[in-house]
């Protein structure tokens, strides 16, 4: 077990667009397009910023968006619901597939994202007491196991090149967790690391995985995102002009633009006037390139 300590370097991002996310969440980078999707979860907001232009494009759904990770289909997500997974067209148009927790009171989809064999991994958070979370796996042919329970808040996941290290954050146990992975069959095996992070660092929130299967990892309330090598080295700090950083991904032509999504959510007045850029997105190139995006491998229909 390893405390959130290391190098610190001090590398700052620029601004992309000021949309002013209640909680900008999400991000996927879109190469046929030219540009990024994200989601403003508590809005419902489904965003596309067309990198060229510059242009943001928004198709409001009218629930609880906690994730959008592709599909096989170019005009469709999977998305994680205020009660289950669903279907989401990019114009905003949605249909639930699986509920998931839709009797539990104040409980909804967090974040997701699909490992290398396309499989859906999602967690539910509580908005009330922030415990008792869970971890689901959604295979191809729509069927969903309950993976972990007794939780804090399942947040960012990824996996390395090869698919047999999967990392997890859980923002409300502050801690990152390094699982040992069998990408045959979808199990975890065994936690071989895990990184405890102080109140003052701010809690682990969305990640994305680069090309030499290091991760990158957004801390809400602490205004920067860290990078971490496999062993758990801390290597390098991005800095962020917004307290609440909540996640990044890997874009650009080259995949080597990291985009960084922030919240304004819960922020006082005084808060906002000290970082007045809460909620916008944020681009950097770090000197690392990325990895596509895994879509969803399943059917867009329940089989």
């Amino acid at each position: 077990m390893r405390r959130a300590k290391g190098r610190r370097v001090g590398m700052r991002v620029e601004l992309a667009c000021d949309v002013k996310a209640e909680v900008g969440e999400s991000p996927v980078w879109d190469i046929q397009r030219g540009g990024l999707w994200w989601v403003d979860l508590l809005r419902g907001e489904l965003h596309f910023w067309e990198s060229r232009a510059g242009d943001v494009v928004r198709a409001r759904v009218g629930q609880s968006l906690g994730f959008v990770v592709p599909s096989l289909r170019s005009d469709s997500f999977v998305v994680g619901l205020a009660d289950g997974i669903g279907v989401l067209t990019t114009d905003g148009q949605y249909t639930l597939m699986k509920a998931v927790e839709a009797d539990r009171r104040n409980f909804r989809m967090n974040d997701g994202k699909c490992d290398r064999q396309g499989r859906l991994w999602a967690g539910t958070m509580n908005d009330a007491t922030h415990r008792d979370g869970c971890l689901y796996r959604v295979d191809a042919d729509w069927q969903v196991t309950k993976v972990a329970e007794s939780l804090g808040v399942p947040n960012g996941i990824g996996w390395t090149r090869n698919g047999t290290r999967m990392y997890f954050a859980d923002t409300g146990r502050a801690r990152l967790e390094m699982w040992d992975f069998d990408p045959s069959n979808g199990e975890r095996t065994e936690m071989s690391n895990v990184i405890e992070f102080d109140e003052s660092d701010g809690g682990p929130d969305g990640l994305t995985v680069d090309a030499e299967d290091c991760v990158w990892v957004c801390l809400w309330g602490g205004h920067q995102v860290r990078r971490y090598a496999p062993s758990g080295e801390w290597l390098e700090t991005i800095e962020v002009p917004a307290l609440n950083v909540a996640s990044c991904v890997f874009g650009g032509d080259d995949l080597r633009d990291l985009y960084v999504t922030t919240a304004r959510y819960g922020m006082s007045t005084t808060d906002l006037q000290r970082w007045p850029l809460s909620g916008a997105l944020f681009r950097c190139r770090p000197g690392v390139q990325g990895v596509p995006a895994d879509p969803f491998s399943g059917r867009l229909a329940l089989p």
